[in-house]
């Protein structure tokens, strides 16, 4: 993960947020801003790795990680955000809901072969 991190943040279009306590990571979220070639061709964000630690969750962190995400993308010029949440996640989605983002369209995956 370590070097993963350090080649991600020499790319400009990647956002990682990371909240901390008493110096352990209790919260992360990843934002992208990827290029659009369609409508008026701004960019839009996609966030991913919206991970708070359970016994620090419903305490405003998800949120305000979202929140940075959010100015980065408006600091971008980005459309919109769009993310993906696995179906049994209720509470998750509640979250996204509660947060001004709605369920709208459907996701699909592929998992490739060698990843498995």
């Amino acid at each position: 993960m370590q070097e993963k991190i350090e080649i991600i943040s020499g790319l400009p279009n990647y956002h990682v947020v990371v909240a901390c306590k008493d110096e352990h990571v209790i919260g992360t979220a990843m934002g992208i801003v990827c290029m659009d070639i369609v409508g008026n061709c701004n960019p839009y964000m996609l966030v991913e790795n919206v991970v708070v630690s359970p016994i620090h969750q419903g305490k405003g962190i998800g949120k305000m990680l979202m929140k940075v995400l959010e100015n980065n993308a408006a600091a971008s010029n980005c459309n919109y955000i769009i993310l993906a949440s696995s179906d049994g996640r209720e509470d998750a989605h509640r979250f996204y809901e509660s947060i001004g983002y709605q369920g709208v369209k459907r996701g699909f995956i592929k998992r490739m072969k060698n990843q498995i």
